[in-house]
């Protein structure tokens, strides 16, 4: 590795792996670091890394600016499968998150780019088949609507046959949206907890529900820009870095996951209880104009 920057770092099964512009070098964690694999990636200009994750002994995931891939070594040798939507490798990333969920051999991955049809950056939730075999094509996906500006991927985790995903993103406020019968223009920046459910075999991931969350709650006082997040298994606690453009500072709330599973079952009670013809009786009630 001599001459060369790192750009990613990830340890896990009694490795570390770190990613240069054209390899990944893992090494045994221990104090000789010995040699345990390489993979060689294809030349690329690459800047950073969106996701770099080990999923096993041999198996490495990683994004970078441009494309996404599943990567298998043993010593010396290495292969790679490229992540595809609609038969299309993903150009332009801007964030990126996966888990493999346990049990199984797939994954589960959100990612943000820019579709190249709409010139939108875009949130998608995909899954994949968690094997190296040439090419990965999804076996599901559930997009978020495109008027959602400024997506960001910021994390992901699973607990209990669930799979959670921090989001943030721009968008309209939605009480307004929903309710108001005229177009209303007020936007707020907001931190969102998704949650798939791992076992979901639907093609659109029915299962997935989002609650809001944020130090502020209060009514049109709720921005909170999701920067970066952690999940203690431990105490199954979840701490979210989040900006406020109103004090012009970070502060990191604590959130329990017992409480936001509390609030996704009622939603997804309400969801399953209401249908358009509700919510239209809801606006004419309230003669909202």
């Amino acid at each position: 590795m001599e001459n060369k920057e790192a750009l990613a770092v990830t340890t896990d099964f009694g490795y570390v792996a770190i990613a240069t512009q054209t390899k990944i070098h893992i090494f045994n964690n221990d104090v000789n670091r010995r040699t345990a694999g390489i993979i060689q990636l294809d030349y690329r200009a690459r800047q950073k890394f969106l996701e770099f994750k080990m999923f096993s002994k041999s198996e490495i995931f990683y994004c970078d600016e441009a494309q996404c891939g599943l990567c298998t070594y043993s010593e010396n040798k290495s292969s790679c499968s490229k992540i595809q939507i609609y038969g299309e490798e993903i150009l332009d990333l801007q964030s990126a998150s996966v888990i493999k969920i346990d049990g199984s051999e797939q994954m589960l991955l959100s990612l943000t780019f820019l579709d190249s049809e709409s010139n939108v950056v875009r949130l998608a939730f995909f899954k994949y088949p968690a094997q190296d075999n040439g090419s990965l094509q999804a076996i599901a996906q559930a997009w978020e609507p495109p008027n959602m500006r400024n997506p960001s991927a910021i994390q992901s985790f699973q607990k209990s046959g669930f799979v959670y995903f921090i989001v943030s993103t721009t968008q309209s406020f939605e009480p307004d949206h929903v309710l108001s019968t005229v177009r209303t223009d007020f936007e707020v920046t907001v931190t969102k907890v998704v949650r798939i459910c791992a076992n979901d075999k639907t093609d659109d991931l029915a299962s997935k529900i989002a609650v809001l969350v944020g130090c502020d709650q209060e009514y049109r006082n709720i921005y909170s820009q999701g920067e970066a997040a952690f999940f203690d298994t431990k105490s199954e606690n979840l701490d979210i870095i989040m900006h406020s453009e109103h004090v012009k500072n970070h502060t990191m709330c604590r959130f329990k996951l017992s409480n936001i599973s509390k609030r996704m079952e009622k939603t997804w009670e309400i969801c399953q209880k209401t249908d358009f013809k509700s919510i239209y009786d809801v606006k004419k009630s309230l003669q909202i104009s």
